[in-house]
């Protein structure tokens, strides 16, 4: 049998490793890696070169059987892993040594792969996608180990392609669809074209590294089946391939209990016991597993399986816990599963110190591994290299006593502040301090938003009235031509030169009209008319939570209730209809950490981030979408991936944050306005967003002071 191969490099020829050959007894073996390093590239290519070398020369004998081949290359790669972290380790002070690519066998009309760094293998059959495997490489490790595996039988036509890259970043559901109508209509190389094509007007190539295709002809087999340690296609493809992967191909996730890895998953664990010594042996020593029958516990699983809790398993979940990326589900649940199996320990009583031990392990990992920073008082974003300070205003003692409760800050052409009594217009910084205009309407304003003219604030208070608030003074906002048909009011926003919008708190109360557009009179930013109300269009999905609120427009329009969040949008065929998603949230502790049902939405049109800012709980969050929604085509199917989240628990009972702004004209370089008790301060939120893209790691803020 003799594979059909393709490839297309986007990285200089001499930073690639590659070996291929067909021993005596009938083995292909194929050898892929890129070199993603600027130095000790050759050093790099020896180590390969070694682990080929010796893997080949042990396979030629013609006794071995399959397996006994399976577990030699498993053997070899395991060495392989220990003489790559050898060489990283003696480096100082290096850039990460980055190696994407791929070992794979052919043997008795099957195939085993093993990938490594940053890799995604897509099977194609029947000229369909059949699965999509998405490397689980670690992104905090100083080097790339192989880890991923999968294997199985080849039917006729199989293609498998492989890239060096996440292909969740790149592509989506409908580019799924054209390689399977390129690949149906074509061959795998026409598909290999298709997506070189398609990457051209997205990325640039050399992050890609590769795209590579093999096909099969001359077999009839068996259906190909994961096997090992898979990603379980790392949660983003599963959204966008709905019911067709879990139907067709059943990914199995790690198995946690000592013998069955040892039984089942053999490389996995050989792996996992290197990594474990690197990182539990320069640390606090845990005393040795102590075993006794009649202490065993068990955890139920989710799926109901009974799993037996050892100090070793612990700790090799708080291993799987550290390598796991914060933008998928999974580390949520992998954190709590940890939490409740140390809790089921502490209540019988067992191995007390060893539990004492972990725990305090995983609650030290917990902010690095979910990147959290936790801020006990705003002078830790203080730049204290050049003594840059990001507070930008101080409240007097006058502000303070007429402003009632800061409860609104927007960002304009300069910073206006909502109070309960009053507000600060026109702020610019303790110099330029704005005017203090106290409102005087018998009512305390409830929450303010940026007027269309972006020098003042619209605001409604707790009685549902509606004012204009500027440097002038207060007037009273109308709709000139009708009653104004929205009375609860959940939120109130503006798009374009005109348009203002009220929000409906309660919108399955009043016959589901969500929102209400006015357009204001000419020249007036006090006066209203032509009143459009938006609801929701019949049978678009389930009921919406009896609550609504935090608002945002990005040119559709955002809000949240019991727990998640929506997206409207205008139906194509009926101009006041919205039609409406849950949009997915993945990553971040989804299960330790709540949202409270006080939560503000941030999102602009020219921005790929939404922000959430818990004002219960005081976190601030910040999301990134996929596909970006700043592209036309996913404006309305993206989904929202964590990145990294502020806890503020500020020093004083009476200081916290009261409200956050990120201005759009920061869309590309955004800035973080914090409105606390105090005053108010400017963050660079985009040093924080470049650490994480850049160097997977939160930049780290000052110690509390």
């Amino acid at each position: 049998m003799k594979p059909v191969y393709n490839l297309l490099e986007y990285l200089d020829a001499d930073k690639v490793y590659t070996f291929s050959d067909e021993l005596d007894n009938q083995i292909e073996i194929k050898v892929y890696i890129q070199i993603h390093s600027e130095k000790f590239v050759e050093y790099q290519k020896e180590i390969l070169q070694e682990f080929v070398a010796d893997f080949t020369d042990k396979a030629k004998d013609v006794s071995l059987s399959s397996s006994d081949i399976e577990m030699m290359l498993e053997g070899q790669l395991q060495l392989l892993n220990t003489k790559l972290q050898s060489f990283a380790d003696k480096l100082r002070d290096a850039p990460k040594c980055d190696l994407r690519g791929y070992v794979q066998l052919i043997l008795d009309n099957s195939v085993k792969t093993w990938m490594i760094g940053k890799t995604t293998l897509m099977i194609f059959r029947n000229d369909k996608l059949y699965s999509v495997l998405e490397n689980s490489f670690q992104e905090q490790t100083n080097i790339d180990q192989f880890s991923d595996f999968i294997g199985g039988e080849l039917e006729r036509g199989d293609v498998f392609l492989y890239a060096g890259t996440k292909l969740s970043e790149v592509l989506d559901q409908n580019d799924f669809s054209e390689m399977e109508q390129v690949l149906a209509k074509e061959n795998a190389n026409a598909m290999l074209d298709h997506l070189d094509d398609l990457f051209a007007s997205r990325v640039e190539k050399k992050g890609i590294g590769f795209l590579g295709v093999f096909s099969i002809t001359g077999i009839d087999l068996s259906t190909i089946k994961p096997k090992g340690k898979l990603s379980a296609v790392a949660s983003k493809y599963t959204s966008k391939l709905g019911g067709k992967l879990a139907s067709k191909v059943g990914l199995m996730k790690r198995k946690k209990q000592t013998s069955q890895l040892i039984s089942g998953h053999k490389y996995y664990l050989m792996v996992g016991v290197l990594v474990v010594a690197i990182l539990f042996l320069g640390g606090a020593v845990l005393s040795q597993l102590k075993s006794a029958k009649k202490e065993e516990v068990y955890f139920k699983n989710a799926s109901g399986s009974q799993e037996l809790i050892t100090i070793d398993s612990i700790r090799n979940d708080i291993l799987a816990f550290q390598a796991m990326d914060p933008s998928s589900d999974e580390k949520s649940l992998e954190y709590n599963r940890i939490l409740s199996k140390l809790s089921l320990l502490a209540e019988k009583g067992l191995w007390e110190k060893d539990v004492k031990d972990l725990k305090n392990i995983i609650d030290t990992n917990y902010q690095k591994g979910f990147n959290v920073s936790l801020i006990t008082n705003l002078s830790q974003f203080d730049d204290e290299a050049t003594g840059r300070k990001t507070r930008i205003l101080t409240f007097n003692d006058a502000e303070k006593a007429k402003l009632g409760t800061p409860i609104s800050i927007n960002i304009g052409a300069t910073t206006n502040i909502g109070g309960t009594q009053a507000a600060l217009i026109g702020v610019i910084n303790d110099a330029t301090r704005g005017n203090l205009i106290e409102y005087n309407v018998g009512s305390a304003m409830k929450d303010c938003e940026l007027s269309l003219g972006t020098r003042g604030l619209f605001c409604y208070a707790e009685n549902g009235d509606l004012f204009f608030v500027n440097k002038l003074g207060v007037e009273q906002m109308e709709v000139v031509d009708e009653d104004r048909a929205t009375k609860n009011i959940g939120g109130i926003g503006t798009y374009g030169r005109n348009n203002f919008y009220l929000f409906q708190a309660n919108p399955n109360n009043i016959g589901a009209a969500l929102l209400t557009r006015y357009r204001n009179l000419a020249g007036s930013e006090s006066k209203y008319q032509n009143g459009t109300n938006y609801s929701i269009l019949a049978g678009s999905g389930a009921s919406l939570p009896q609550h609504l609120g935090g608002f945002a427009i990005d040119g559709n329009f955002l809000g949240r209730g019991g727990g998640k969040l929506y997206q409207f949008r205008r139906a194509s065929n009926i101009g006041t209809a919205l039609d409406y998603r849950e949009v997915p949230i993945i990553g971040g502790d989804k299960v330790g950490s709540l949202y409270s049902d006080n939560v503000k939405i941030i999102a602009t049109d020219s921005s790929p981030f939404i922000y959430l800012f818990d004002k219960d709980n005081q976190t601030f969050t910040v999301y990134e979408s996929s596909p970006v929604k700043t592209n036309d085509n996913y404006k309305t199917n993206f989904r929202l991936y964590y990145l990294f989240r502020f806890k503020f628990n500020l020093a004083g009972t009476e200081n916290r944050i009261l409200d956050v702004a990120v201005p759009e004209s920061t869309a590309d370089r955004p800035e973080l306005h914090l409105l606390s008790n105090e005053g108010v301060n400017k963050i660079n939120l985009y040093d924080f967003i470049d650490s994480i893209k850049n160097n997977k790691n939160l930049k780290s803020v000052n110690n509390a002071s």
